[in-house]
């Protein structure tokens, strides 16, 4: 494996990135990220009773997605949900939906069921690695989960005959009188929701897809690590996916470039902000961006900071990128980042 577990504070679990050196997922918590960062900002509630195509990229472990699935079932939204996610690891698509999260409240059940059973749909699972996986790992990853031991054992998967029997008497338990599961299967009807993984590099399956997207959540590692997906020929065509009406581009990211490239691309940007929120939102439509760039970031944007990545074959590596990036700001003549920031009496990064 690239990547290694980590519990975060929210008790959910986030990856690290042997190769990248970087976390999938803050450590203040996996899912409250998805939840405040992507989630939140997305403004679901207009999408009520209604379609809301959506595009995830850097799918992982799901945390986006299942926070989005939680989200309009813990609101009684009834979103037909259509989800295209975009991953490059097929393992971690995986293993998503056998997370162990040690706040019960984190993450339901059947949105886990309904992952794994999509998943079944179009794809062979290597239970025999997975099983490997699992059990390395067991502080963080479970088969004990309602309902998975019917669904694994029709894909053969080898339960121990204990795990067998208790696995059963509590499913018997939790279909017919868990009051619980009960108002969940009422209030939400997961077959009226589509789930569709695309398994290579992000930049080769945004150019198959066609639709026109509500949401888009770009969740790349830091663009200063891997900005193969933070590039203006990248954003440009996710700009071309969005719906022009209802469209949100939403990442974490606050960076310069990152932003450059989403006004070369035509979009009017501004952020959802909070006392511990800061993240950018991306749309043609105005009136879906409740706060704006304020003078300082705006100005930013036109210094040496705002040199966006470039990457125009769509198949160059993050060094290269970098490094071209690099020796553009090094011969450019717009304001220095520092200059910028004394002349506003500010420290670079505050």
């Amino acid at each position: 494996m690239g990547y290694s577990f980590v519990k975060t504070a929210d008790g959910s679990v986030g990856l690290y990135e042997n190769n990248v050196k970087d976390i999938f997922h803050s450590s203040s918590g996996a899912y409250k990220e998805a939840l405040e960062k992507f989630v939140i900002p997305a403004q679901l509630e207009r999408f009520k009773n209604n379609t809301c195509k959506v595009l995830d990229i850097c799918y992982g472990i799901g945390y986006n997605t299942k926070a989005l699935l939680k989200y309009s079932l813990k609101n009684n939204l009834n979103i037909k949900f259509q989800i295209d996610a975009l991953e490059i690891n097929k393992e971690l698509i995986e293993i998503s939906p056998f997370i162990k999260n040690h706040n019960n409240e984190i993450l339901d059940f059947e949105i886990d069921k309904f992952i794994l059973m999509s998943f079944l749909k179009d794809n062979k699972i290597d239970f025999h690695k997975l099983k490997t996986i699992i059990r390395k790992n067991s502080a963080f990853l479970t088969t004990n989960k309602t309902g998975f031991n019917k669904i694994l054992e029709n894909c053969r998967y080898n339960y121990g005959v204990l795990e067998k029997i208790n696995t059963f008497l509590h499913n018997i338990y939790y279909h017919n009188m868990a009051k619980r599961h009960l108002k969940g299967q009422k209030s939400y009807n997961f077959e009226e929701i589509r789930l569709k993984w695309h398994i290579n590099d992000a930049r080769n399956s945004v150019l198959e897809l066609n639709n026109k997207y509500d949401l888009i959540f770009l969740d790349a590692f830091t663009a200063s690590k891997q900005p193969i997906l933070w590039t203006n020929r990248f954003i440009k065509l996710l700009s071309e996916r969005l719906n022009t009406e209802t469209g949100l581009i939403i990442s974490y990211s606050t960076s310069s470039p990152y932003r450059k490239a989403l006004i070369n691309s035509g979009l009017k940007i501004g952020k959802f902000y909070t006392e511990k929120v800061n993240c950018t939102l991306a749309t043609y439509n105005e009136f879906l961006l409740k706060y704006k760039l304020d003078d300082f970031e705006t100005g930013l944007l036109n210094t040496r900071a705002g040199i966006p990545y470039e990457d125009i074959s769509l198949h160059d590596i993050s060094e290269n990128i970098l490094k071209s990036r690099e020796y553009k700001v090094k011969n450019s003549d717009l304001e220095s980042t520092s200059s910028y920031y004394r002349r506003y009496n500010r420290k670079h990064g505050k």
